[in-house]
This record gives C-alpha cells, structure tokens and sequence, in this order.
C-alpha cells in the first residue's frame, strides 16, 4: 500500500534537500500570487511553482512538475484570525487525494488558533517528490495570500501513508516545522545530522496509533528511535478500540495540545 514510501531512501531526498536550499518558507509577501476560490471557510487557495517563486529559483523545482502547473491547498482559517495575533500553521498530509479538514477538527484549529492547509492531490498514488514539495511550499503559499502566521507555531501531521510522508519532512527540516502529529504512520529519517538532530530535541512530536492498527509496531518503533536519540518531548498514544483510521475529536486534539505547548 505505501511501498514507495516506506522505501523513500536517500537517493531521492537528496534532490529535495539540493532544491529546497532556495526556498525560504516564511519570506514575507507584499505581493499575492496566489489565488483563492471560495469566500467560504475551508476554502481552497491555487497556485503553481513558477507563481511562488521568482524565475530563476523556479527553475531549481522544474524536475518535480511543470512550472506553470496548478496546485492546490485546501485551507481552514481560524474564526478568531486575526494579524494582531497571529495563529500557528498546521500542515496536514493526507493518504487520499483531498486535503480536506474533518469537520470535527475546525473547532480544535479555532481553540489553539491554527490556520489549517492540506494539499489537494497529494495521496499515495502521487510521487513522494511532489507530496513532499507541496506540504513544503504549504507556508510560503499562506504567507503569500496575505495572511501572518506565528512561525514559532509551524507544525507537520499526517495519516497512514501521509504520516510516513510527514516523518521524513518534519526530520529534514526541523527548523521550519516545530513539531508534529503521525497518525498511524511514520518512517525513520534519513539524512540526519547532529544539528538537524539538535533542532529537533527542540521539537515536540506525537505517534498516534490505533490498539488494532495494523501499523501499531511501526509507530512504537519508530517512536523508540527518536527515544533513543536523545528527544524527549516524546508522546506515544496507543488507542483502545481503534484500528487503522484518524484519532477522534478528543484524541487530536490532546495530541495538538501536546505539540503546542511552550517549552
């Protein structure tokens, strides 16, 4: 099922780290270059690579899609925005092809003030290079549109396959993402080093996985890993009367509170 993922080794993050050397997530943007579709909430922002960057960074990103190819993210605001007091960014990976929010979630993105954005068109059936990029360039997409966001308060998550997808990214780049949620999935890093290491003993990271879920040994070994290496701000949830599916309203929501808390 995650095959591509699970064996995501060092041959193919290697152009990623080369390309996302020119990217610069949290720049701010006097100029809007994306574009949003709906006045509602979610509503979903559009935009391509070549229209996120200035030419010739773009061309660095030409191996992962055309440039001038549409992306796009499915976006919750906060009903308490406000520039005044900027919210946090939790960027979600989703199996499936739609970056959606459950409905049940809006209420916890309101409580801890967290803009949501998930990428359309990023499940398991698209190239680890492209669902990498897309949650990457999640950020910069946001801060474009207009709106602040409290960098400090970053976050990465992701379910099953996505999960996978979010391990790799919220290890590579622990400066950018300051903490993170697997739901039922997650990989060991590649490519550490002692101060991607350093950062990330700085970050707060949670596996979450169901009692029946078939990736339950996974989680638990890949959460001792991280044990291992010296993090502490560790949370391991073992579900009751869960299989292979997302936490509940209750059960997020405590894994956001755990992520989002001061040091």
């Amino acid at each position: 099922m995650i095959c591509s993922v699970v064996n995501l080794g060092t041959r193919l993050l290697a152009p990623l780290i080369f390309l996302f050397a020119f990217y610069t997530p949290l720049e701010a943007q006097t100029v809007n270059h994306a574009k949003i579709t709906s006045t509602e909430n979610p509503f979903t922002i559009t935009s391509s690579i070549g229209a996120l960057f200035d030419g010739a960074t773009a061309q660095h990103y030409s191996e992962i899609q055309p440039l001038d190819k549409s992306i796009s993210w499915q976006v919750y605001l906060p009903q308490n925005y406000s520039p005044d007091n900027p919210p946090g960014l939790l960027v979600y990976i989703s199996p499936s092809n739609s970056g959606k929010i459950p409905e049940d979630w809006q209420a916890i993105m309101d409580e801890f003030n967290l803009i949501w954005i998930g990428a359309n068109r990023s499940g398991n059936n698209i190239t680890p290079k492209r669902r990498l990029t897309y949650a990457l360039l999640a950020p910069r997409v946001v801060t474009k549109q207009g709106f602040t966001i409290e960098s400090s308060r970053v976050y990465l998550s992701g379910f099953s396959g996505g999960g996978r997808v979010a391990s790799l990214l919220a290890s590579d780049y622990p400066h950018i993402f300051k903490g993170a949620i697997y739901n039922s999935g997650a990989n060991k890093w590649f490519n550490m080093t002692p101060e991607k290491l350093e950062l990330m003993k700085n970050n707060r990271y949670v596996f979450i996985a169901g009692r029946h879920d078939f990736n339950l040994d996974n989680a638990r070994r890949v959460y001792r890993i991280y044990k291992k290496a010296g993090l502490e701000h560790l949370k391991l949830k073992v579900i009751n009367r869960m299989g292979h599916e997302n936490p509940t309203f209750k059960n997020y929501r405590a894994a956001i509170q755990f992520v989002d808390k001061k040091q």
